[in-house]
């Protein structure tokens, strides 16, 4: 039942006024109200309907308002304003986009409106030291590295990158210690690159058998991580174990290309465990490749291995730890 048919039910309907009868206030000149007992009891009539008419009015009233606030909750006013956190991480995803797309120095206004924000970013200065790196910065990219490693000393984005960037320094021995760090955080998504990482670094430091404990990790961690196939067939071929040696190499050549490295170990490989057939067959995949590289393979000097692990990361976000 509405407000309306509410409101006409407590109030008695008024009866119709007589037409013949003037107005009420407005009597004709000259002559008197006759006295009946209808004209005694007329004014009480208009108060009954004057009550349900303030009533109604009311019901009617509180209605528009109650509808009326229903309005006010759901339309106009302003949005809240940003977290500090949620500016702090838009200028984070935007310089992220600038260093994805190798814009190395558009990627520095919002890594310092970042820090602005919150000094104790370490995702903000981990990206600025790769920004610092990638355009021949390095102790730039250096302090920055060692910045947000003592902001939080197992960011493993931070880790990754500073062991990368100390490889790539030549700087082995000190590339050991955040390498080794970081393959202790089980948590962390790229673990596995982590341990090929941490391999190449024990290679380069001629450290051969940390560097096969590294590379097998690797191996059981994650698919898909072919030069650690490639370095375990070539530190197993120098230890006489050919039979390991060449299933890790087959384990490369299913899932990465071949280049001149590759090619010359497959034959060294296949000419040490006298498989003619297939010393003969990879020869000749190296001689239609690279020619000139037959002969300085079957005297040893087959590629070094490539100068740098890899792994840099932009991806995100990592929040900071309190």
């Amino acid at each position: 039942m509405s407000a309306w048919t509410s409101a006409s039910a407590l109030s008695p309907i008024p009866q119709a006024l007589d037409a013949s009868r003037p107005a009420r206030g407005r009597r004709p000149l000259g002559t008197q109200a006759a006295a009946s007992p209808a004209a005694v009891q007329a004014p009480e009539k208009p108060c009954a309907t004057r009550l349900a008419t303030c009533f109604s009015a009311c019901v009617l009233a509180l209605a528009i308002l109650g509808l009326a606030g229903c309005v006010r909750e759901t339309v106009g006013g302003l949005p809240a304003p940003a977290s500090t956190l949620e500016r702090v991480q838009a200028q984070l995803d935007l310089a992220r986009g600038h260093l994805q797309s190798r814009n190395w120095s558009r990627a520095h206004p919002p890594l310092l409106r970042a820090l602005e924000l919150d000094p104790g970013s370490v995702e903000a200065r981990m990206l600025l030291g790769l920004s610092y790196e990638q355009q021949n910065e390095p102790q730039l990219a250096e302090s920055q590295y060692r910045e947000a490693l003592a902001l939080e000393p197992t960011h493993a984005q931070t880790l990754n990158n500073y062991g990368a960037f100390l490889y790539g320094q030549g700087r082995f021995q000190e590339a050991l210690v955040p390498l080794r760090k970081l393959v202790q955080r089980p948590d962390y998504q790229l673990r596995a690159q982590a341990y090929e990482n941490l391999g190449l670094t024990e290679l380069r430091l001629g450290h051969g058998k940390a560097a096969q404990q590294a590379f097998r990790r690797a191996l059981e961690l994650g698919v898909g991580q072919p030069r650690s196939s490639l370095e375990l067939a070539d530190l197993l071929l120098a230890e006489g174990d050919y039979e390991g040696a060449e299933r890790h190499y087959r384990d490369f050549a299913a899932t990465a290309g071949h280049a001149v490295r590759s090619l010359c170990l497959g034959l060294r490989l296949a000419l040490a465990r006298g498989d003619a057939q297939n010393a003969e067959r990879r020869a000749q995949a190296l001689k239609s490749r690279f020619s000139e590289a037959v002969g300085r393979c079957l005297a040893g000097a087959d590629e070094a291995p490539s100068p740098a692990p890899s792994g840099k990361q932009t991806a995100g976000p990592t929040q900071r730890r309190n």
